[in-house]
């Protein structure tokens, strides 16, 4: 890489804070428990219920970049609707 490059990188690298990985919370599943025993279901108290922990909400920032999918999607919609009823129109005059 160009010396010019390397600059150029380093400063990016330092404003968007690179080189820190985020960590986003895990799932943690829990493992199948062993079959009871008759011995040992007598002798143990009920275990508590494992907890599962899931990923965060999105931010709102990256929600706010597709609030314009909704209405483009609307709009392909009834292009695709229009230009089927033309064709199944076309096919009852010509055909």
């Amino acid at each position: 890489m160009p010396k010019r490059s390397q600059k150029a990188a380093r400063r990016y690298a330092s404003k968007a804070g690179a080189g820190q990985k985020r960590q986003h919370p895990r799932r943690q599943l829990a493992a199948a428990p062993p079959p009871p025993s008759a011995t040992a279901a007598k002798a143990a108290a009920p275990a508590p219920r494992p907890t599962v922990t899931t990923r965060a909400p999105a931010q709102p920032s990256q929600l706010a970049s597709y609030q314009y999918l909704r209405g483009e999607l609307r709009r392909i919609a009834l292009l695709a609707g229009g230009i089927i009823v033309v064709l199944v129109v076309l096919a009852f005059v010509l055909g």
